[in-house]
């Protein structure tokens, strides 16, 4: 599968006092000190990320183990990383990196729906910033594939993947206790 790099804007602030100044729903991201544009995602990745946010957000309803949120939402990481993850999950003992103007530190889960404008940094530099980081587990959902991959922090720094889930596959979470994510749901159309 082929994904592009997008291309960064010269000149521009980079710099995340500078970035959080950006117009609020702005498709930007500030990766390794370079603010980012995208497009806004094609249709399919919105119904998958929306298939996800909603099966997560009824489960926390029942569960009351922390918050989760869908893009765009700011998470900053440090002065020179601010992304906006498709969904992420912080668990009740981390609340307060939330904030009026969106999160401040290290999400417990971090979902990312792969696509063409993004994947690139999705499966490279953001990934590495998320498992330096701290995130506890990275799901990579690829819908061109129709795969997903969970990656689970071995308390090191260091993610481990937990298998490629195909199709039907099933993709079950430390952080989520009970929670599934059943592949054939969420690709449905």
């Amino acid at each position: 599968m082929v994904y592009l790099h997008m291309p960064v804007l010269a000149g521009k602030p980079s710099k995340a006092r500078e970035f959080s100044r950006l117009s609020e729903g702005t498709l930007a991201q500030l990766i390794d000190g370079e603010i980012v544009m995208s497009p806004a995602p094609k249709s399919f990745h919105q119904q998958i990320v929306g298939n996800l946010y909603s099966e997560l957000w009824l489960f926390l309803r029942k569960n009351q183990i922390g918050k989760v949120y869908i893009s765009p939402i700011d998470v900053r990481f440090s002065e020179n990383e601010s992304y906006q993850p498709d969904i992420v999950f912080i668990e009740n003992r981390k609340l307060d990196i939330i904030h009026e103007w969106g999160i401040d530190g290290v999400p417990t889960l971090v979902i990312e729906v792969l696509a063409l404008s993004t994947a690139y940094y999705d499966l490279t530099h953001k990934k590495r910033v998320y498992e330096e980081s701290g995130v506890k587990e990275y799901l990579v959902i690829d819908p061109m594939e129709l795969t997903g991959e969970l990656f689970r922090n071995d308390g090191n720094s260091a993610f481990v993947s937990q298998g490629v889930q195909r199709t039907k596959g099933k993709i079950l979470f430390d952080t989520l206790p009970g929670f599934i994510v059943e592949l054939e749901e969420i690709f449905k159309k």
